[in-house]
């Protein structure tokens, strides 16, 4: 800040030196009288040295405005008090997506009119726009004065329409709304779009699942953010000796309900199967979620008894037995023995011939 220039002292009685500072801090001296000058007078005065018109400046004591009329007296200026100046005209910056627009405005503007103005030259609607300032959301009735504005101060803009992208099997559906909108209404568009209940899909956020009730804005959605939708329902298909036979499950529901189903349908023993994804067997008591299955997954159930051949050297034929996967070798020999009519059953398994059919 520049020094103040020393000045002889004034006339206690009569004349006193009063000192406008402007905003660079830069002072300039009046000598004037105590009793009876009217403040307008040095307003004048200080506007036509400096080569501005009176009405574009604005003077303050210790915070608050200055009235033209008022006298010395009327504000008990003291000697080389100091009165602060202030442009009444500001430049007000605007900042949207990294680029700045600049107004010339009054004080006393109401900022609706920056608003208004901002949204002409961007081309969009006021109402999908917020403007804040030090993350706090700007009045439209509010001024600069109110809100204790400077020259070149900035005001961030940001648009409160955004446009969300759902992706469902690799498919992109996209949806403009406001940061405030709940998401629920983007899932009920999104369902009737795609012709499903509501109530089958679930949308996800980096994994996430986005509660209906939650809002961009909670989120923190930004203008283009991807959230995945899948099919709660899946269609799971099982493949038993060539058929196939498809069922409609929750990904959430238990696998065991599922087989339960299957041995049901084709009157089978669900002790003696066994179910296979991607060639990893299936626990009865995960989920379709569990082994990430998706729609139209095809799930192998297999028996969990074989039928092998056994032909003794010499024999004339095979003896073809079913047995368990999990049968001892020595119990299927002993089942050969009795077949065939051997007292005892073959202790050394070289001597055999195993085919497995």
């Amino acid at each position: 800040m520049p020094k103040a220039a020393k000045v002889a002292p004034a006339d206690a009685n009569n004349l006193i030196y009063v000192r406008v500072r402007d905003q660079s801090g830069e002072d300039t001296m009046f000598k004037v009288k105590r009793n009876g000058t009217k403040m307008k007078k040095i307003f004048n005065t200080y506007a036509a040295r400096r080569g501005l018109e009176v009405s574009s400046m604005r003077f303050l004591l210790r915070g608050n405005r200055i009235k033209p009329e008022t006298s010395l007296a009327d504000i008990d200026l003291n000697d080389e008090d100091h009165i602060d100046c202030r442009l009444a005209d500001i430049t007000i910056c605007v900042n949207y997506q990294g680029e700045v627009t600049m107004f010339k405005i009054k004080r006393t503007t109401k900022m609706r009119k920056v608003f208004d103005a901002f949204a002409t030259r961007v081309g969009l609607e006021i109402t999908s726009l917020r403007f804040m300032l030090g993350g706090e959301i700007i009045p439209p009735e509010s001024t600069p004065e109110y809100l204790d504005l400077e020259d070149n101060d900035l005001i961030d803009c940001r648009n409160e329409a955004i446009t969300v992208c759902v992706n469902y099997k690799g498919e992109v559906t996209m949806f403009k709304i406001k940061r405030t909108t709940k998401m629920r209404k983007v899932f009920a568009a999104f369902a009737i779009r795609v012709g499903l209940e509501i109530t089958s899909l679930r949308f996800l956020l980096d994994g996430e699942i986005i509660t209906p009730e939650s809002t961009p804005e909670d989120l923190e959605l930004e203008d283009n953010d991807l959230i995945d939708c899948r099919n709660e329902v899946i269609t799971i298909c099982i493949s038993y000796q060539g058929e196939v036979i498809m069922f409609r499950i929750r990904r959430r529901t238990k696998m065991a309900k599922l087989f339960t189903a299957f041995v049901a349908r084709n009157g089978l023993n669900a002790a003696n199967l066994t179910f296979l994804f991607g060639g990893d067997t299936i626990h009865p008591e995960s989920t379709a979620e569990d082994n990430h299955l998706e729609d139209d997954s095809q799930v192998v159930c297999v028996d969990k008894t074989i039928t092998i051949g056994i032909k003794y050297p010499g024999g004339k034929e095979v003896v073809m037995l079913r047995t368990s996967t999990t049968t001892e070798m020595g119990h299927v020999f002993d089942l050969y023995a009795i077949r065939v009519g051997m007292k005892s059953a073959p202790c050394e398994c070289p001597i055999l011939a195993v085919f497995e059919l």
